[in-house]
Protein backbone atom coordinates (compact mmCIF):
# COMPACT_ATOMS: atom_id res chain seq x y z
CA UNK A 1 0.00 0.00 0.00
CA UNK A 2 1.26 3.44 -0.87
CA UNK A 3 -0.29 6.28 1.11
CA UNK A 4 -0.25 9.56 -0.74
CA UNK A 5 -2.36 12.48 0.44
CA UNK A 6 -2.64 14.02 -3.00
CA UNK A 7 -4.88 17.04 -3.04
CA UNK A 8 -5.64 16.93 0.66
CA UNK A 9 -4.40 19.69 2.87
CA UNK A 10 -4.54 20.50 6.55
CA UNK A 11 -8.12 21.79 6.34
CA UNK A 12 -9.24 18.53 4.71
CA UNK A 13 -7.72 16.38 7.43
CA UNK A 14 -8.95 18.32 10.44
CA UNK A 15 -5.46 18.21 11.95
CA UNK A 16 -3.34 21.23 12.74
CA UNK A 17 -0.51 20.13 10.46
CA UNK A 18 -0.40 18.50 7.04
CA UNK A 19 -2.32 15.36 6.13
CA UNK A 20 0.56 13.09 6.92
CA UNK A 21 0.53 13.98 10.62
CA UNK A 22 -2.26 11.48 11.11
CA UNK A 23 0.04 8.73 9.85
CA UNK A 24 2.46 9.44 12.69
CA UNK A 25 -0.33 8.81 15.20
CA UNK A 26 -2.00 5.93 13.41
CA UNK A 27 -1.01 2.37 14.02
CA UNK A 28 0.21 1.59 10.54
CA UNK A 29 -0.16 -2.15 10.94
CA UNK A 30 -3.94 -1.66 11.31
CA UNK A 31 -4.02 0.46 8.19
CA UNK A 32 -1.87 -1.96 6.22
CA UNK A 33 -3.95 -4.93 7.34
CA UNK A 34 -7.40 -3.44 6.76
CA UNK A 35 -7.17 -0.81 4.03
CA UNK A 36 -8.35 -3.45 1.53
CA UNK A 37 -11.47 -4.01 3.61
CA UNK A 38 -12.06 -0.26 3.68
CA UNK A 39 -11.72 -0.11 -0.11
CA UNK A 40 -14.26 -2.95 -0.47
CA UNK A 41 -16.54 -1.79 2.34
CA UNK A 42 -19.63 -1.39 0.15
CA UNK A 43 -19.45 -5.12 -0.63
CA UNK A 44 -18.95 -6.42 2.92
CA UNK A 45 -21.66 -8.11 4.96
CA UNK A 46 -22.73 -6.56 8.29
CA UNK A 47 -20.98 -9.25 10.34
CA UNK A 48 -17.77 -8.59 8.42
CA UNK A 49 -18.12 -4.87 9.10
CA UNK A 50 -18.55 -5.55 12.83
CA UNK A 51 -15.45 -7.76 12.75
CA UNK A 52 -13.57 -4.89 11.08
CA UNK A 53 -14.70 -2.50 13.83
CA UNK A 54 -13.59 -5.01 16.47
CA UNK A 55 -10.15 -5.58 14.89
CA UNK A 56 -9.48 -1.86 14.55
CA UNK A 57 -10.78 -1.05 18.04
CA UNK A 58 -13.43 1.19 16.51
CA UNK A 59 -15.82 0.68 19.40
CA UNK A 60 -13.42 2.00 22.03
CA UNK A 61 -11.43 4.41 19.86
CA UNK A 62 -13.58 5.70 17.00
CA UNK A 63 -11.15 8.55 16.36
CA UNK A 64 -8.50 5.97 15.41
CA UNK A 65 -10.96 4.37 13.02
CA UNK A 66 -11.68 7.79 11.47
CA UNK A 67 -7.94 8.32 11.01
CA UNK A 68 -7.70 4.98 9.24
CA UNK A 69 -10.55 5.99 6.94
CA UNK A 70 -8.87 9.27 6.12
CA UNK A 71 -5.56 7.54 5.41
CA UNK A 72 -7.37 5.02 3.19
CA UNK A 73 -9.01 7.89 1.33
CA UNK A 74 -5.61 9.52 0.86
CA UNK A 75 -4.27 6.25 -0.50
CA UNK A 76 -7.20 5.88 -2.91
CA UNK A 77 -6.92 9.45 -4.17
CA UNK A 78 -3.20 9.08 -4.75
CA UNK A 79 -3.55 6.08 -7.02
CA UNK A 80 -3.25 6.15 -10.75
CA UNK A 81 -3.79 3.38 -13.21
CA UNK A 82 -4.16 3.11 -16.95
CA UNK A 83 -3.73 6.85 -17.29
CA UNK A 84 -6.60 7.48 -14.86
CA UNK A 85 -6.21 9.46 -11.65
CA UNK A 86 -8.44 8.74 -8.67
CA UNK A 87 -7.74 12.13 -7.13
CA UNK A 88 -11.21 13.52 -7.81
CA UNK A 89 -13.17 10.28 -7.64
CA UNK A 90 -15.78 9.90 -4.90
CA UNK A 91 -14.81 7.85 -1.84
CA UNK A 92 -18.19 6.73 -0.44
CA UNK A 93 -16.60 4.11 1.81
CA UNK A 94 -15.75 6.70 4.45
CA UNK A 95 -19.33 7.90 5.01
CA UNK A 96 -20.67 4.35 4.69
CA UNK A 97 -18.31 2.97 7.34
CA UNK A 98 -18.84 5.91 9.67
CA UNK A 99 -22.60 5.32 9.45
CA UNK A 100 -22.20 1.60 10.12
CA UNK A 101 -19.83 2.18 13.04
CA UNK A 102 -22.18 4.77 14.58
CA UNK A 103 -25.03 2.26 14.41
CA UNK A 104 -22.94 -0.51 15.97
CA UNK A 105 -21.66 1.83 18.70
CA UNK A 106 -25.26 2.78 19.44
CA UNK A 107 -25.95 -0.71 20.80
CA UNK A 108 -26.33 -0.56 24.57
CA UNK A 109 -23.96 -3.34 25.65
CA UNK A 110 -24.64 -2.63 29.33
CA UNK A 111 -28.34 -3.25 28.87
CA UNK A 112 -27.63 -6.51 27.08
CA UNK A 113 -25.25 -7.55 29.88
CA UNK A 114 -27.95 -6.89 32.48
CA UNK A 115 -30.42 -9.06 30.58
CA UNK A 116 -27.80 -11.82 30.46
CA UNK A 117 -26.77 -11.64 34.12
CA UNK A 118 -27.60 -15.33 34.53
CA UNK A 119 -25.54 -16.25 31.41
CA UNK A 120 -22.46 -13.98 31.46
CA UNK A 121 -20.59 -16.20 29.02
CA UNK A 122 -23.19 -15.27 26.37
CA UNK A 123 -22.76 -11.49 26.71
CA UNK A 124 -20.12 -11.07 23.95
CA UNK A 125 -22.18 -13.19 21.53
CA UNK A 126 -25.37 -11.22 22.21
CA UNK A 127 -23.63 -7.85 21.99
CA UNK A 128 -22.03 -8.81 18.69
CA UNK A 129 -25.36 -10.07 17.30
CA UNK A 130 -27.06 -6.82 18.30
CA UNK A 131 -24.31 -4.82 16.60
CA UNK A 132 -24.65 -6.87 13.43
CA UNK A 133 -28.41 -6.22 13.41
CA UNK A 134 -27.84 -2.48 13.97
CA UNK A 135 -25.37 -2.31 11.08
CA UNK A 136 -27.67 -4.34 8.86
CA UNK A 137 -30.48 -1.87 9.47
CA UNK A 138 -28.26 1.23 9.14
CA UNK A 139 -26.85 0.27 5.76
CA UNK A 140 -30.07 -1.21 4.41
CA UNK A 141 -28.57 -4.66 3.92
CA UNK A 142 -31.25 -7.01 2.65
CA UNK A 143 -29.13 -10.09 2.00
CA UNK A 144 -28.59 -13.12 4.16
CA UNK A 145 -26.24 -12.71 7.08
CA UNK A 146 -25.72 -14.60 10.30
CA UNK A 147 -27.22 -12.47 13.04
CA UNK A 148 -26.61 -14.75 15.97
CA UNK A 149 -28.57 -15.25 19.13
CA UNK A 150 -30.66 -12.75 21.02
CA UNK A 151 -30.92 -12.40 24.79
Amino acid sequence: MHVRCVGLNRADTGFDSDGFRLLANLQLHILARDHGNVANALELRPRTLVALFERTDGFRKPERFSQMLLASECDARGREGGGVSFRDKPFPQKEYLEKALAAARGVNAGEIAQRCADRPEKIPEFVRAARVRAVKEAIGFDGEDEEGAQP
